[in-house]
């Protein structure tokens, strides 16, 4: 039997979760219950959006330091985000 897994990559699940992430909506929260903050969650199996969220809070860490670096050196990190166009 094959089961489908929805694409993770320009779907609403992601645009939804980078917001709340840059929100701190995810703290305090266990994944499970976070999980169920949005439907656009559930459609994905809750241990691949559990690494989803371990994903984007190791981006936004990594940019917080490339941003900490540049500007000790004295230059301007300019935070890029990719969009899809629809």
């Amino acid at each position: 039997m094959i089961t489908r897994v929805p694409l993770w990559h320009g779907s609403k699940a992601e645009e939804y979760l980078k917001a709340d992430i840059e929100a701190d909506l995810q703290e305090g929260k266990l994944p499970n219950n976070f999980w169920l903050t949005r439907l656009e969650y559930q459609v994905l199996d809750l241990k691949v959006f559990r690494d989803h969220i371990c994903l984007e809070l190791k981006l936004e860490k990594l940019h917080n330091y490339l941003e900490f670096e540049a500007l000790k050196k004295g230059r301007f990190y300019l935070r890029t985000t990719t969009k899809q166009n629809d």
